[in-house]
């Protein structure tokens, strides 16, 4: 596998075949973990944050679409010099960080049994069939975060185009853990979505779940 500038190199002869292989062996992000920066652009006033079958709008201000045990999964800030910021936290079921997004620079972990990173559509799947999550990028103001399973303790939300479900945590007094499912919905200027488990203040939120 190679990235746009090599792929370009080696099909104009300019890399030559045996370091090609001898990369191939040894890659540099297997090395290290993770992937190299990658910037994704995004700038402007108003942003769209889609999750599932749920849409919320910012404008001006800051978004954090899920905010789950006082971490932002997907948010919408602005820096210090008023440039639109995405930032994205996604954990596989261990709990490592499989994806990080923070002020449009993103990196994900190289440990991940499946990444394909196809036109606007990042797929990371857990193993063969197993999407971990799935996100589509559509720069200068929206993201879409269209499938996930994602997993803390004993607390799990499912996300497809049609339906966000939680199930857990468990609750010993009903003998099975507490479930609840999400359709269609949104919100605007609101500073957050949908939260979930979280101890900090989290005022004006849309949903809790």
């Amino acid at each position: 596998m190679l990235c746009a500038r090599h792929h370009e190199e080696k099909t104009k002869g300019l890399l030559p075949l045996d370091k090609v292989l001898a990369a191939n062996e040894s890659p540099i992000n297997v090395q290290s973990g993770v992937s190299a920066p990658y910037e994704v652009h995004y700038y402007g006033e108003q942003f769209t944050i889609h999750i599932g079958p749920g849409t919320f709008i910012g404008i001006g201000n800051y978004l954090s679409a899920l905010q789950w045990r006082d971490e932002e999964v997907i948010a919408f800030n602005f820096t210090d010099e008023g440039q639109l910021s995405l930032n994205v936290n996604l954990r596989d079921r261990s709990g490592d960080l499989a994806l990080s997004i923070i002020d449009n620079e993103m990196i994900y972990s190289t440990g991940a049994w499946d990444i394909e990173y196809v036109g606007k559509t990042l797929t990371v799947r857990q193993a063969k069939g197993d999407i971990m999550f799935e996100l589509l990028f559509e720069p200068p103001s929206s993201i879409s975060m269209t499938r996930a399973t994602l997993v803390r303790d004993d607390v799990t939300i499912k996300i497809s185009p049609s339906v966000i479900s939680v199930i857990g945590p468990f609750i010993p007094a009903l003998g099975y853990p507490r479930e609840r499912t999400i359709e269609n919905f949104h919100t605007s200027g609101m500073r957050y979505g949908m939260v979930l488990d979280c101890t900090k203040p989290t005022p004006g939120a849309g949903v809790r779940l």
